[in-house]
Order: structure tokens, then sequence, then C-alpha cells
């Protein structure tokens, strides 16, 4: 027996050390919504649950396109410790490129009482605002816009994203109903020989400017606020104070 015994600690040593490595090895990057969701539930006891908000009171704009009445009870009611874990959580374990300094702003895309979180990562040509929501649970919608610049409807639900690159683009008006956005229209545009613009339907047919704009205020809800997020200009960037400071 006590020839066994050191052979038994140098077998757990090695092991000790095989956990070690197999941890600093594990792979890096942002959290996926799942992974996030589960570790803020287990620290919504350690969130203070009493703490006061400085928003201001919320009202409906007007026309806005109805949301589900059970995703939107769960959200009003929602115990803002659970979605404030979560979203800190998340930030907290973001990374992106070493030459990025990621910023976050919360957002009432929906017409609920929990606001949204925006992440974006700079400023460059394929940046755009990565919109996440919590639905008893968080979820994130997807990205939209470009070059750090982002528009919504507030309260409406409603997401303007437009892509461009060398004198074209594409631009899209996005439904989002229970954390998913659904593309309700699309145009496109190009710049011609003399540099004017050029417009076009979602099949790529010739319209005018006038007939562009009609397309998209068809679907545009009337009344609602149009917002805009820049990088440059909104957000804060993604650190320790501002994550305790503005999540809340």
């Amino acid at each position: 027996m006590k020839k066994l015994v050191p052979v038994l600690a140098a077998l757990c040593a090695v092991l000790a050390a095989a956990i070690v490595v197999t941890v600093v090895l594990r792979g890096r990057g942002s959290p996926t919504p799942e992974e996030t969701t589960a570790a803020a539930k287990t620290s919504v006891s350690a969130q203070a649950r009493t703490s006061p908000s400085d928003r201001p009171a919320k009202t409906t704009a007007p026309q806005a396109t109805e949301t589900s009445a059970a995703t939107t009870e769960a959200a009003t009611t929602a115990d803002p410790a659970a979605w404030q874990a979560a979203y800190r959580a998340y930030l907290a374990a973001y990374e992106s490129e070493d030459w990025i300094e990621p910023k976050f702003a919360l957002i009432y895309l929906d017409a609920d009482d929990v606001p949204e979180l925006a992440v974006c990562d700079g400023s460059y040509h394929a940046a755009g605002w990565k919109i996440l929501t919590w639905l008893d649970g968080l979820k994130e919608i997807g990205e939209f816009g470009g070059w750090g610049n982002f528009f919504y409807y507030e309260r409406a639900g409603m997401i303007y994203s437009s892509y461009g690159n060398h004198g074209a683009w594409t631009a899209n008006l996005y439904q989002v109903r229970d954390g998913e956005a659904e593309s309700v229209w699309e145009g496109k545009g190009d710049l011609d020989e003399d540099g004017n613009e050029i417009f076009f339907d979602a099949d790529d047919n010739p319209i005018s400017e006038e007939e562009y704009n009609a397309q998209m205020d068809a679907v545009t809800p009337s009344g609602a606020q149009e917002q805009q997020l820049s990088y440059d200009e909104d957000g804060y960037f993604i650190t320790e104070a501002n994550i305790e400071t503005y999540i809340r």
C-alpha cells in the first residue's frame, strides 16, 4: 500500500495539470446567448432587486405594430435582476479583435419595459450593431447596419438596416416579433456612370426614387420615432465600470 501512495500522488498531479491546460486552452470569444443565460440565472440572487431605474416612463408609439400578448406580458413583468445579470454577463465576457474597442447601449426596440442590448465593434465597413433581447432568457435578434450605424423605430419593433459598398447599397426594414427579425421590405440602389443615384425594388426592377420611398413608407410604422445609434457618437465602451453604471 505504501508503494501505491507515490504512484497515486503522481497520477493526481498529472490529472490536475491536464485540467489546467484544458481550461487555459478553451476557445475564447463572445459567449452564446444560451451560455450567458445559464450563467446569469445562477447569479440573479446576488443582484440587487430593488435598485430604481432613472429611465423615463415609456409610452407606446402611435400605430406601432403589436407584439404577442404573452411575450409582452412576460417581458414587462420580468425581474430586472434577471435581464440585468444576463446583459452584464454577456458584456463581461465579450471579446473582439485586439485593435477594436467595442461599445454597448440600451435601446427600447419593442413596446415592453425591458430594454434591448446593442453592441458594436467599431465604425469600420462591416461593423453593424448586434441586438439582443430578453425573453425569459437572452436571445440574439441579429446584426444590423454598417459603418457603425444602426436605425430603428422606437417601441415599434422595427429596424432599418442598410449596407453599401462602392456606391451600391441594399436596404431592409425588419419587423421584430418574439425576438425574430423578418424582412418586410427591401430596396436597392447604385450609382450610374454620372454618379447619380438609381433605385431598384427587391426584384432588381428599376423604379423611381418616389416609388422607392413610397414602398418603404407603406410599411414604416406611422408616428413612431426613428432613432439612430452611431458608434462614433453613442454608446459606452465595454468596461467593468460602464457595465456596472449603465446596465440598470
